[in-house]
């Protein structure tokens, strides 16, 4: 599954998701799996929520990781693991999502270019876009760095239309050494979307910094 085609929808066949130290995600990339955001710390955002995988959540095949505004991204095919996960908050009695994870394992060199490409393609997104099916995005707004974040970062705001239904997104993507984290918000307003996209990108962040230290010391 992309990562914002499916904003207002609840995750595709969601099953329970704890911390991978306490459950593995069965079928994933184990070291990838310690990156995974957990239901208790998307809660941290102040909207508690269950989780679950995405169907296809941890596949790279006919998955795609980039898909903004329309673009092509070459380093798509430089993904050798991923995995994405969904969260559905537990007040909502439709089960509306309103946080989504995906961690992306590349090859030497392809997060560079990832991030090279992510970057290109927001400055340049077009006013209207298709998103993923019947949503169309709009308003994006590349938002100011983020000290707190990893140094290869991008954080940008999006309208999402689905019919008569609006909400905005915040996708933020992180890069740090071969690991990439894409944190993704939907609330109804930009500035809640931005508000509690930051408190995950930050979580992220000193997940992506753990597992990559942790790969630096394997033999």
């Amino acid at each position: 599954a992309s990562s914002r085609s499916t904003t207002p929808s609840s995750p595709q066949t969601p099953r329970p998701l704890q911390a991978p130290s306490q459950q593995p995600i069965p079928g994933a990339d184990q070291e990838l799996s310690s990156v995974v955001l957990t239901t208790a710390e998307v809660s941290r955002a102040g909207i508690p929520v269950s989780g679950g995988l995405y169907r296809g959540g941890t596949s790279v095949k006919g998955q795609k990781t980039l898909d903004e505004c329309g673009a092509s991204y070459p380093s798509e095919a430089k993904r050798v693991a991923r995995i994405q996960t969904g969260y559905v908050a537990l007040s909502d009695p439709h089960g509306s999502q309103v946080a989504s994870n995906e961690v992306v394992r590349y090859s030497h060199g392809g997060a560079a270019q990832a991030y090279t490409e992510i970057k290109k393609s927001l400055k340049n997104c077009p006013a209207h876009f298709a998103d993923g099916g019947k949503a169309v995005g709009s308003n994006t707004t590349i938002e100011p760095t983020d000290a707190e974040l990893t140094h290869d970062q991008v954080t940008a705001t999006q309208l999402v239309t689905i019919g008569k239904q609006r909400i905005w997104s915040s996708i933020t993507f992180l890069y740090d050494g071969d690991l990439f984290s894409g944190v993704y918000v939907f609330r109804p307003t930009r500035s809640a979307a931005l508000a509690a996209g930051h408190v995950l990108a930050a979580i992220s962040t000193k997940k992506l910094a753990t597992a990559v230290a942790a790969e630096g010391t394997l033999v």
